[in-house]
């Protein structure tokens, strides 16, 4: 009796099996054979026949057509308009896109006729110059008026002032130099001031006193783009190698319509009885043009 129960379970089994597999078997043909809908050509509602491809492709064309896409507040083309440097690949933007807006002069060292200077200071290759203060008694100097073309109220700080310049030194120690543009003996001025090793960003004051800002330690040999950009009232921005290293941001720039005169201002000596070298390569300086 108990056989026999075995053998018909054994046979139920195989048949439930057998029946499954071929129930399986004639769905999955059954789906291999039927049309897969394609998504895009679907229509995007019962009650509208535009495929949901053409609806994409309609508000891609809307949006391209939209003149002010991406212009609000934190968007893509808003941010790009209103930072303060648009990081543009080297030589990626042509001269013929720069508005003539502003009083620009740029140096070429390849004559020191324009120039008061002393003795020490040279031509030094293409658009370069070499100060050599032999001891601590002998400073070397240049500098440079402007034109009568060039109005003494571009050099007022209201009107956005940039100075920019390159220069190497080969020692750090016992020596003191400045790269401005300005008027050291009249008391007025702003750029860069190199002390030992160290290079400073420096506003020169009326009363003759300097507010500095230490931004980095020299390196012998190496050559430093540097460049100060000043926001008025009290904000002068100080960038070496195209980096922004330090802000002065109490600088309480003159609010009288006083001005800068020469362009540009650039002193050196050694602090020391052995000599002392300073390289220069170009000076740019630029404001806007007062109305």
């Amino acid at each position: 009796m108990k056989i026999t129960r075995y053998i018909a379970l054994v046979i139920l089994t195989s048949f439930v099996f057998s029946f499954f597999g071929v129930v399986l078997e004639y769905y999955y043909l059954n789906s291999k054979n039927m049309a897969d809908p394609v998504w895009g050509l679907l229509p995007k509602a019962q009650d509208d026949a535009e495929t949901i491809e053409e609806a994409i492709a309609r508000l891609i064309t809307a949006h391209e057509a939209d003149a002010n896409a991406h212009t609000g507040q934190g968007e893509s083309l808003e941010t790009h308009k209103t930072q303060d440097i648009i990081d543009h690949p080297a030589r990626s933007v042509y001269d013929d896109k720069f508005a003539f807006d502003r009083n620009v002069v740029d140096i070429i060292f390849d004559s020191l006729s324009p120039f008061s200077i002393t003795p020490g200071v040279e031509l030094n290759g293409i658009n370069g110059l070499y100060f050599n203060s032999p001891d601590a008694s002998t400073s070397r100097q240049l500098y440079g008026g402007q034109s009568d073309m060039t109005t003494s109220a571009v050099f007022y700080y209201q009107l956005a002032p940039r100075m920019l310049t390159s220069f190497m030194v080969t020692q750090i120690t016992s020596q003191l130099g400045y790269l401005i543009v300005g008027e050291r003996d009249e008391g007025r001025g702003f750029g860069f001031k190199i002390l030992d090793n160290k290079l400073y960003g420096i506003y020169y004051k009326a009363d003759f006193s300097e507010d500095t800002l230490e931004l980095l330690t020299l390196v012998v040999g190496t050559v430093y783009k540097v460049e100060a950009v000043v926001t008025y009232p009290a904000r002068i921005d100080f960038y070496v190698n195209n980096v922004l290293i330090a802000s002065m941001t109490t600088a309480s720039l003159v609010t009288t319509m006083d001005f800068v005169l020469n362009t540009p201002w650039i002193d050196w000596k050694a602090t020391t009885a052995s000599a002392r070298e300073l390289y220069i390569k170009g000076f740019h300086w630029e404001a806007d043009i007062p109305s």
